[in-house]
């Protein structure tokens, strides 16, 4: 995996281009074989319900006591969905819509889970969670506080140049306004 823009490891911040290998230095690969560790199929996003947005956002606090209980897999999943789950095939391109918007649609946000047994990989369109790392990595990736956190999730995007460069190049392209006449 690289780091796109800025990782945030722990306190670190690791430039756009450097390798994050993350994973490799949390759990060595073979401990997934080792582990038999499967595929977790999530139920179901439950979209009907629920707080109103206001309400929400305006009782949304920080806070740094985390919970070791695993979450319900219906809790994991709606948190997944509304992250960056699928919710409508698009119509004019290929491919599926998301809750979150990405830049020029690009749509390469991944989100990787870790949880107590294991990492990861959010996969919307199936709805699942694809293991990636076998082994309770939270001490080796999370601030201190969470390494006993039920959940923590990464948010991983690829360092890609051609996206500065197409902001650039479509940004030549664009009318430029005339100077307002002065008064």
């Amino acid at each position: 995996m690289f780091a796109r823009g800025y990782f945030r490891a722990g306190r670190t911040c690791i430039p756009a281009g450097a390798p994050v290998l993350f994973l490799a230095l949390a759990i060595p690969a073979a401990a997934l074989a080792e582990q038999n560790l499967q595929p977790i199929e999530l139920p179901k996003a439950q979209i009907t319900g629920g707080m109103p947005l206001m309400q929400a956002l305006a009782l949304r606090r920080t806070t740094r006591a985390f919970g070791d209980e695993a979450l319900p897999l219906q809790t994991l999943s709606n948190l997944l969905w509304a992250s960056f789950g699928v919710n409508r095939s698009r119509g004019v391109k290929a491919g599926l819509g998301r809750t979150a918007p990405s830049a020029m649609n690009s749509q390469d946000i991944e989100i990787d889970v870790v949880l107590a047994t294991g990492i990861y990989i959010y996969e919307a369109e199936a709805n699942q969670l694809r293991p990636v790392a076998a082994g309770d990595a939270r001490a080796k990736i999370c601030q201190p506080g969470g390494e006993k956190a039920a959940v923590t999730l990464v948010f991983v995007a690829p360092a890609k140049d051609d996206f500065a460069r197409s902001m650039r190049d479509s940004s030549a392209r664009m009318p430029i306004s005339s100077p307002r006449p002065k008064a």
